[in-house]
Parts: C-alpha cells; sequence; structure tokens
C-alpha cells in the first residue's frame, strides 16, 4: 500500500507488556496482546483475573474504527509463552474482536491446551487452523502481498528475581480442567522467539522482524539459526526488558549475533497499574533498573559503531518503518 508521501511502511503499534500490532497495509499480525493490567504486585498469585473488554475495545476503535477487525486484516495472533500476562486476554481478544474466519495463533502445546478450554466455540474453529508450532518449521501465512513467514525459535523464560521464577514453569501435555481464572492457573509452558519475515509474491523478503520480546534469554538462547541471518538482515528486533539482569549477556548477546537496525523494548512498563495511569505517569516494572540497561548500551560498541536507534515505546505508541 502507498501512502501519501507515496512510500511503503510497515506500522508498529506496542500494545503493552509483550504486545505488539504489526500492520502491513491490509494485512496484519499480533504479539502477547493484553492490555487486562492487574493491581497489587503483593497478592499477584493469587488474583483472580477479569479480561478489560473495554480497554481492549477501545484500542481496537482506535486502530480499526470498530470494536472489531471485520475485515480480517489481522491474520495471526503469536504467543510466546502461556504466563497470564501473554495469554490471558488472547481467547477473549480472538473471538470478540477478531475475525475468526481468518485469524489463527501460533503457540505452544501449553497454550493450546489452555486455549482449548475457553468457552466460547469460535476458538475451535481458530485452533483447527494451525495446531501446536514445532521450533524451527515455518509457519505461512498469504497476505495480499504475498506471505508472512513465521518462524518459531526455542527459547526460554528468565528468573523473575533473585534466581528465582514466582509463576509456575511447568508444561501441559493435556488440556486442564476448565479456562483457569487466576494467574497461577496459567503456567510458562513453551517458550518462542519468533522470526517474522515479511514476504512478496516471489518469496523476496522485504521487511524483517526477530521477536525476542516474550522473556529475557541466556546468551545463546533463543538466537536465530545461521541460515536464516544469511538471508537478510534484521530490520527490528523487539527485547524483552523484565528480568534481564537475571540472565547472562542480555540483551547484548542477541543484539551482537542479530546486528538489527533499530531495537524497541517491550516488557518494561509498570504492567501491574492500569495503562491509563502509566499514559500519565510513566513507571518502570519492579525490579528492573531500566536507566542502568540504558547506560550499557549506550557504552556499547557495537551500538555506537553501528549506529543502531533503539525506542522505549509506552503502550499505544506508533512506529512506522519504510521499505
Amino acid at each position: 500500500v502507498l501512502h501519501e508521501d507515496g512510500q511503503r511502511k510497515i506500522q508498529i503499534t506496542y500494545t503493552g507488556c509483550g504486545g505488539y500490532l504489526i500492520e502491513d497495509g491490509e494485512d496484519a499480525i499480533m504479539l502477547d496482546p493484553y492490555f487486562s493490567n492487574l493491581s497489587n504486585l503483593v497478592t499477584l498469585s493469587f488474583k483472580r483475573l477479569k479480561v478489560d473488554t473495554v480497554a481492549i475495545d477501545a484500542f481496537f476503535e482506535r486502530k480499526f474504527h470498530s470494536p472489531k477487525d471485520e475485515l480480517g486484516k489481522v491474520k495471526a495472533v503469536l504467543i510466546a509463552h502461556s504466563h497470564y500476562d501473554h495469554l490471558a486476554d488472547a481467547p477473549s481478544v480472538i473471538t470478540r474482536n477478531l475475525n475468526t474466519d481468518v485469524v489463527q495463533l501460533i503457540g505452544g502445546p501449553t497454550t493450546h491446551h489452555i486455549v482449548n478450554t475457553f468457552s466460547n466455540q469460535l476458538i475451535k474453529k481458530v485452533l483447527s487452523r494451525q495446531g501446536a508450532i514445532v521450533s524451527g518449521a515455518a509457519i505461512n501465512i498469504p497476505t495480499t502481498k504475498g506471505k508472512i513467514r513465521i518462524t518459531p525459535i526455542v527459547a526460554e523464560h528468565a528468573p523473575h528475581f533473585m534466581g528465582m521464577k514466582v509463576l509456575p514453569d511447568c508444561k501441559l501435555s493435556e488440556d486442564p480442567k476448565k479456562y483457569p481464572k487466576r494467574v497461577r492457573k496459567f503456567p510458562e509452558g513453551e517458550s518462542y522467539n519468533y522470526m517474522i519475515d515479511f514476504m512478496d509474491k516471489n518469496d523476496n523478503i522485504y521487511f524483517r522482524i526477530f521477536s525476542n520480546a516474550g522473556s529475557a534469554c541466556n546468551e545463546g538462547v533463543g538466537y536465530p539459526m545461521q541460515k536464516l541471518l544469511d538471508e537478510k538482515e534484521v530490520d527490528v528486533l523487539f527485547l524483552c526488558t523484565a528480568s534481564y539482569s537475571q540472565v547472562k549477556r542480555y540483551p547484548k548477546g542477541i543484539i551482537w549475533q542479530t546486528v538489527p537496525k533499530h531495537i524497541i523494548f517491550n516488557h518494561w512498563e509498570n504492567f501491574f497499574q492500569k495503562t491509563k495511569k502509566l499514559e500519565k505517569r510513566p513507571a518502570v516494572v519492579p525490579f528492573t533498573n531500566a536507566r542502568k540497561l540504558i547506560d550499557n548500551l549506550l557504552s556499547d560498541s557495537l551500538l555506537m559503531r553501528s549506529k543502531i536507534d533503539f525506542t522505549f515505546p509506552t503502550p499505544k505508541t506508533e512506529v512506522e518503518f519504510v521499505y
């Protein structure tokens, strides 16, 4: 799609936590759509979940001029892992706000087991479209320009603080009895990074995103295969900020491996506060020294030599990239 200035653009909207909406003209995908920020970190593990449909509908009204993507612009929803702040809103978003005739859910076995118990029967149609993903096996999503190729890569979830995980890290091999209602009922499951390639009808990649948005990883874990990196440089790298200090040589390792043109950091804001409050006064997620991370990046010779830009967006921030 040619914009008014005659340029083709990818628009990336940060939705909060690990979430993004990525638009390429008439086609789009979403990553980890979570809008229902819970308050009170102390009692988090026992919190009862409630989907903030008002916040979700407001987002879709702003982006699609309707609370529902009637035309089916969003072709896929990618889930990095199965914790509540990545998965809990997704079934509601898919069935209430997206076009279930078009969209597919891309995630691991645990994600599929959990979502399969969601009460709305429309989810069955979405799940039958694409089974649980296999690491390294590309998923091709047809688009108006060609396709979006999604390549999942096994990653990991960093400890939350002091080398410990607060939320359960188990995997599910069967459906739970019912859809989870509390935070602790969303186990971590399998963790994935994603190489996201926008390709034309001749299978040429014209824009590339590598998503390490789900969680910080130790050096060498979740890195894209060299054969993928040999195809094209990374235009945009998504990087999870939370718990970066709990793993080794992150994010410098993945930056040096991919050498992106631009970095967008996510999961940095205090998602234990409502988005409206964060819009008025941004705050960093507890136990995360974002200032130290920025200072480390600014002192990194590769970033300085390669002139890699980076962005710490607040929720609803839109960034456009010309290709």
